[in-house]
């Protein structure tokens, strides 16, 4: 089955239309029924990008397909407060395992309540068999209220009968409607301020290589000092992790874009900004730090034998009272007026940068340069690491090749389409292997310090010291084996083919590498 939707104007008479509708055929019609829904989605619009929505209906939770009729599942809805992440929903339901995958760790969170009734009939051939349905839904926001109400009509074809769709669908043009472009909900969320996929963690620039590279490092820079500020409420309100994560990236990609614009902003003029993005960046870390430690609890428990988890649970208790405390520090800071102070300075900076020395380089120019640069440092540093190196090597590689993926995020507009996406993915590949090796370094030092703290402290002081013990033992393990895996993981991302690739990009802006090769 499928559907076409057309929004019907104030002037157009129901049953006029429908009559059009009909042509011939006999309409029947059914009962009537009350609508309101509350549909649900993550900050970035996870649901809506896979084309599905979630709804609040009837007393029951359902996925629904975002253009179709498919109820793709649902789950009943018990009282008491609603759930916000996937492992809220009914235990075990396949609505919970399909939002698992789709919400990771992001929650759901009510974007608009829809009020109304829907008319339905049905159309009958000669032989009284359903050959078509045709709905109407006259519609209003109780939240955000609005007064105004909106007539959607919507024309199901049924399988087998497909000409009758067709006829009706152009009888609906011959009355000068036009299909509904994008799913129906859009109409409303729009009505309610609400752009639909206006927010992704991915960053995207449209920059022309023939710019200049001061009008783009600005462009950039703005970019990114609107995903701070459109990630504080939700960081602040502490609706999910993701919040805090989007906002540590934009900071951490605005310091990186500094570094690779080198001389194209006047170089005494960004001196604050650089310090207080670095600060930015230290005033975030903790938190990020505990979420990462909690969000990771169940994987740790995982690793101990059973009658050792619960010596974690004093840990794990300790590491959400400081997250709570680290939450509250971060609030008096983003709402302070001297956080006010920066960002607005910050944007009007960039709203006029400043010139220096090669602000007027075309950006498509500089951009090819610094990433031959980059290139070349990644595949020395990473050929100079050996079985005796030491963890700093890996630890500095790792920050060099996030630069490196940075400047490609950044550039991406420049060259055409796919080519930088694939070089991402394999950088991604040796970025996953240095990643895990520093985040299992960090979580030593501090498991370390949580079993230094708890030297005799009586039987459950010696519970949580096995329970540490063990999983400092089983991250040792995997660190080791990470650590093993680097060579394999480097060798790929400096192998001939990928370096080519590399090659084509900055050095034959828009040469097919495979071609070249």
């Amino acid at each position: 089955m499928s559907e076409t939707w057309f929004l019907l104007p104030t002037d157009i008479a129901t049953e006029d239309l429908l009559g059009r509708l009909a042509g011939s055929d006999e309409l029947a019609e059914q009962p009537a029924r009350n609508l309101r829904r509350r549909h649900l989605d993550t900050f970035d619009w996870r649901l809506h990008r896979a084309g599905l929505t979630l709804v609040r209906d009837d007393g029951a939770w359902q996925l629904r397909d975002l253009s179709g009729p498919e109820v793709i599942c649902s789950a009943g809805a018990g009282a008491g407060r609603w759930p916000r992440f996937a492992e809220e929903f009914p235990a075990g339901s396949e609505l919970q395992h399909r939002l698992g995958k789709l919400l990771k760790m992001r929650a759901a969170t009510p974007l608009i309540t829809v009020v109304g009734k829907e008319h339905l009939w049905h159309l009958l051939n000669r032989d009284r068999k359903t050959v078509l349905r045709i709905g109407l839904q006259i519609l209003r926001l109780d939240r955000p209220v609005r007064a105004e109400t909106w007539r959607l009509l919507r024309i199901e074809a049924l399988r087998g009968y497909d000409q009758h769709a067709a006829a009706a669908i152009g009888a609906a043009a011959d009355q000068g409607l036009q299909p509904l472009s994008a799913p129906p909900l859009d109409v409303l969320l729009r009505a309610a301020d609400l752009e639909p996929e206006d927010y992704s963690s991915k960053f995207v620039a449209d920059l022309d290589p023939r710019q200049s590279s001061l009008s783009a490092a600005a462009e950039i820079g703005r970019l990114l000092l609107t995903t701070m500020q459109r990630n504080e409420d939700g960081l602040k309100a502490d609706l999910d992790t993701e919040f805090l994560h989007d906002f540590r990236v934009a900071v951490r990609r605005t310091r990186s874009a500094l570094t690779h614009f080198k001389g194209v902003f006047d170089p005494e003029s960004l001196v604050p900004f650089r310090d207080q993005l670095r600060d930015l960046g230290r005033l975030t870390g903790p938190l990020r730090d505990l979420d990462v430690y909690l969000l990771d609890e169940d994987r740790y428990r995982a690793l101990l034998p059973a009658d050792l988890r619960h010596g974690l649970d004093p840990l794990f208790d300790r590491l959400r009272q400081e997250r709570a405390s680290e939450l509250r520090r971060l609030r008096r800071a983003l709402g302070s007026a001297g956080y006010r102070r920066f960002t607005g300075q910050w944007g009007a900076f960039l709203a006029n940068p400043p010139a220096g020395p090669a602000a007027a380089r075309p950006v498509g120019d500089l951009v090819r340069d610094r990433l031959r640069r980059r290139h070349r440092r990644v595949l020395r540093d990473g050929r100079a690491i050996g079985e005796a190196s030491p963890p700093e090597a890996l630890h500095a590689l790792r920050i060099e090749c996030k630069k490196l993926r940075y400047l490609l995020e950044f550039s991406a507009s420049l060259f055409p389409a796919g080519q930088v996406d694939v070089l991402i993915k394999h950088l991604k590949g040796l970025q996953d292997n240095l990643g895990e090796f520093n985040d299992l370094s960090v979580q030593h030092r501090r498991l370390r310090g949580s079993l230094d703290a708890i030297t005799g402290r009586g039987r459950r002081g010696r519970e949580e010291a096995a329970a540490i013990g063990g999983l400092i033992t089983a991250l040792d393990a995997r660190q080791v084996q990470v650590r093993e895996e680097f060579a394999a993981a480097f060798t790929r991302f400096a192998a001939t083919r990928v370096r080519r690739r590399f090659a084509a990009l900055t050095d034959h802006q828009g040469t097919d590498p495979e071609a070249s090769a």
